[in-house]
């Protein structure tokens, strides 16, 4: 299948090229902004090599006035730009993708440092108030698909993402709030890139696990956390790679003409598992195995590689609150984890560790969360972000006073 995939491609591929350098492609199909830059500025026997970088250069801008982002024009865009061997494609709406040294892709959006001390503050101080009240309060980092350790980015294109990361971490621990780096072990590995997908900007459900991992043995080392070592087993899950099924956030941009296609992993527990989930604002509760109540199913028979989200499998999606019993824990600890998108993958598999695991989204979170962690009385408080979210004031809302 993959084969007849690669093929048809570049077949395909071939095509657009000859389209493009036939000048009917592009000019006569956009009808507008580019039809009308050709005819003024190139002549009917202008060479075929300066129709095509013509076409190249100035294909993007019409096809974000004229076209509207119709998915196949995305498409044949993102199938040019892989000819042209480009590795960056801007974006009209704001989110340009840049193709790493590895084949990946990443969005290039954070290109000027911008300071996280605020939010580091307001990290510290809530700690603070936390740990007054008795409740243990940890900050977690973890690790984008850039490596702190190699220049991937193509020339020109920065991205200062690990260093507001950095920046945030530096002023967390200055502050005394207890804090774990994911990324220091995540570097452990080398190249950790199959932990992430190619496509999309998360980690895949293997990454998450992995650092699950990392999290319970800094939790255990740290403050005797009860571990279920069993459940931090891959060799204990049955694995259902769904081949070709995901164009993740960044994918969508390009198309998949351009990087690929990812595949997909379903995690099945081998060992007994039974769970109550409940989402409030959806006034949805779920009771049932690991798979049956956290996860998603029909996140992976959605068709339209460009409006569906096999990512959200797990956990279903962004939540402002959200509930994980697990009913084969009831005297488990009790976890409150203000979360990213990052934490759909990971919260299941925490879920696993935990009583009762409750996750929180400030940006969709509507409530005080300081009057809620008191009429919780949670054993543990986790925030978990990828350090490129360390520079976002809307996740940090952490107290109305």
């Amino acid at each position: 299948m993959k084969t007849a995939n690669s093929v048809f491609a570049g077949l395909f591929l071939g095509f657009l090229l000859a389209m493009v350098a036939l000048h009917a492609y592009g000019i006569h199909c956009s009808g507008g902004t580019l039809k009308s830059e050709y005819e003024s500025q190139l002549s009917d026997d202008a060479p075929i090599s300066e129709k095509i970088s013509f076409v190249l250069e100035n294909s993007e801008s019409a096809f974000n006035e004229d076209l509207d982002y119709n998915h196949w024009f995305i498409q044949l865009y993102g199938g040019i730009q892989r000819l042209a061997g480009r590795r960056y494609v801007d974006d009209s709406s704001g989110y340009p993708v840049a193709k790493l040294s590895n084949g990946q892709l990443t969005f290039a959006v954070i290109t000027e440092f911008e300071d996280p001390t605020e939010n580091a503050l307001a990290t510290v101080s809530f700690a603070q108030r936390l740990e007054q009240d008795g409740i243990p309060f940890l900050t977690v980092v973890a690790p984008t698909k850039l490596s702190v350790e190699e220049a991937q980015m193509p020339a020109g294109v920065e991205d200062y993402g690990n260093a507001i990361g950095d920046a945030f971490l530096s002023t967390v621990e200055a502050g005394g709030t207890a804090a774990l780096d994911l990324r220091e072990t995540f570097a452990q590995l080398g190249d950790y890139s199959g932990y992430f997908f190619t496509t999309d900007h998360h980690w895949k459900p293997e990454g998450a696990l992995f650092a699950c991992g990392v999290l319970m043995e800094f939790l255990e080392r740290e403050y005797g956390f009860s571990v279920q070592w069993e459940a931090l087993l891959e060799e204990n899950y049955k694995a259902t790679v769904y081949e070709g099924l995901f164009l993740g956030s960044q994918g969508k941009r390009v198309g998949s003409l351009y990087a690929g296609l990812d595949d997909f992993t379903v995690f099945t527990p081998l060992f007994e598992t039974s769970f109550t989930y409940l989402i409030p604002e959806r006034s949805l509760e779920r009771t049932g195995t690991f798979n049956e109540a956290l996860c998603f199913s029909e996140r992976l028979e959605e068709t339209d590689y460009f409006t569906s989200n096999p990512y959200t499998y797990y956990s279903g999606g962004d939540w402002g609150k959200a509930i994980m019993v697990n009913n084969l824990l009831p005297d488990g600890v009790r976890v409150v984890l203000i979360r990213d998108s990052f934490s759909c993958a990971l919260a299941p598999f925490l879920a696993l560790q935990c009583g009762e695991l409750i996750t929180i989204d400030l940006r969709y979170y509507t409530d005080d969360l300081y009057a809620e962690i008191q009429e919780l009385q949670p054993d543990y408080v986790i925030m978990l972000y990828a350090a490129s979210s360390c520079r976002s004031p809307a996740m940090f809302q952490l107290s109305s006073s």
